[in-house]
């Protein structure tokens, strides 16, 4: 799904007189992705590529490629100026792919990547809150995204 949003997003920055190099990187970064998986190329965006005269005999890497567009989306993405919050990681599940923060608004609920146990209880922390759903409580939420170890 990800990999036609950014099919997408090249197609509505053709259409909207946007750089070349940000339409270019949007196609590229689907082929890229799909020969680093070893995912068939879809013959749609191959033609786009065609279409765009773009042609690149050394890729770069997905990473280096997303790191690229990442202030790019950050940018154009809606969002105000980010707001970040403190607290303390106040319990892991024991899963370790989840926990949550408390900070004096409240507490917060976070996803950690599965696999990679990354922060540990009553770790001090720096977040952003976004929307979000609590599907136990079957009711609106705020979400713990973007987390960081903090020092004081």
């Amino acid at each position: 799904m990800k990999l036609k949003l950014f099919e997408a997003i090249s197609t509505y920055l053709k259409d909207n007189s946007r750089e070349e190099a940000l339409v270019s990187d949007h196609l590229l970064l689907p082929l890229i992705i799909r020969k680093e998986k070893g995912w068939t190329v879809n013959l749609e965006l191959l033609n786009n590529l065609i279409n765009q005269s773009i042609y690149q005999s050394k890729l770069p890497q997905s990473s280096d490629l997303l790191k690229k567009l990442k202030p790019f989306w950050e940018e154009n993405s809606g969002r105000k100026q980010k707001q970040i919050w403190k607290g303390q990681i106040s319990r892991i599940l024991p899963n370790g792919a989840a926990g949550f923060i408390k900070a004096k608004e409240g507490y917060y609920y976070f996803n950690q990547i599965k696999g990679k146990k990354e922060f540990v209880e009553g770790e001090k922390v720096g977040f952003e809150l976004v929307e979000s759903f609590d599907k136990k409580k079957n009711k609106p939420s705020k979400m713990a995204v973007n987390i960081h170890s903090i020092k004081n």
